[in-house]
C-alpha cells in the first residue's frame, strides 16, 4: 500500500484501541515511522487489508473490527463506513474472488468457523453478501455462479 503517494510501501496495522495505525516508509530500507491513526468503531480491530475497492486508483482499507456483524471500509484513508456481515469478523482479505475484474472482500468469522464473501456490486465501492460456505470447493462453486 502507498498511503502518502510517495511510491514507497507503507503499512497499516490493526490495533486493540479501535484504531488502525499508519506507518510510512522513511527512506531507509525497512524503516517506518508512525504517521497517524484511523479511528474505527466497535471492538478492538483484528485485521486489515488494502486494495483499490472503489477503483479510483488509490488504496482503500477493509478492517475486521471485531464487532459482531460489521467490517469497516475506509476509502482513500478517509472516513470509514460500516458494512454489514454475518458472524464475528476475525480476518479480512481483498481480491477479485469471482473473476469479474472488480475487487471483492472476504472475511473469516471466528464465532461460526466460516467465510463471508462481499462481492463488488452496483456503484463502485458497493457490495452484496454471498452465502457463507465452510468448504473451499463449495465456496468456489458459489463464486463462479455469481458472475
Amino acid at each position: 500500500m502507498n498511503a502518502n503517494a510517495d511510491e514507497r510501501p507503507d503499512l497499516a496495522v490493526a490495533t486493540e484501541a479501535n484504531r488502525v495505525a499508519l506507518f510510512f516508509a522513511d527512506g531507509a530500507p525497512g524503516k517506518f515511522v508512525r504517521k497517524g491513526d484511523l479511528a474505527t468503531e466497535g471492538a478492538p480491530n483484528t485485521a486489515v487489508a488494502n486494495g483499490d475497492l472503489n477503483r479510483d486508483g488509490e488504496d482503500d482499507l477493509a478492517i475486521a473490527t471485531g464487532e459482531p456483524g460489521k467490517i469497516s471500509v475506509v476509502p482513500n484513508y478517509r472516513e470509514p463506513s460500516t458494512v454489514g456481515v454475518g458472524g464475528q469478523p476475525r480476518s479480512v482479505a481483498i481480491g477479485d474472488l469471482n473473476a469479474d475484474g472488480r475487487p471483492d472482500i472476504a472475511d473469516a468469522n471466528g464465532d461460526s468457523d466460516n467465510v463471508q464473501v462481499l462481492l463488488a456490486a452496483g456503484k463502485e465501492g458497493g457490495f452484496t453478501n454471498r452465502p457463507v460456505s465452510k468448504t473451499s470447493a463449495a465456496l468456489r462453486s458459489q463464486l463462479r455462479s455469481a458472475t
